[in-house]
């Protein structure tokens, strides 16, 4: 996920995706300063729904309009 403002955190991300099924855990990065977001959940399928329902949804904490989602190029690892 990207276009997230500045002062987004994994809490507010882990509350916004925990209440959807499947969710396993979320990570936060910083690129060029601005957070870049990872979610994973248990199946593709899962995750595609929460992708279309969340979609320019905007974060409380957003300062830059909705959130952008898109597939990750390769899958998370769990530590």
């Amino acid at each position: 996920m990207a276009n997230l403002g500045p002062n987004c955190t994994e809490d507010e991300l882990r509350q916004t995706f925990s209440v959807y099924a499947g969710f396993n855990m979320v990570k936060i990065r910083s690129r060029g300063g601005m957070p870049v977001t990872f979610a994973d959940f248990d199946v593709v399928e899962q995750a595609t729904k929460v992708m279309e329902q969340l979609q320019g949804s905007m974060l409380s904490s957003s300062d830059r309009g909705g959130m952008h989602i898109e597939y990750a190029r390769s899958k998370m690892r769990k530590h």
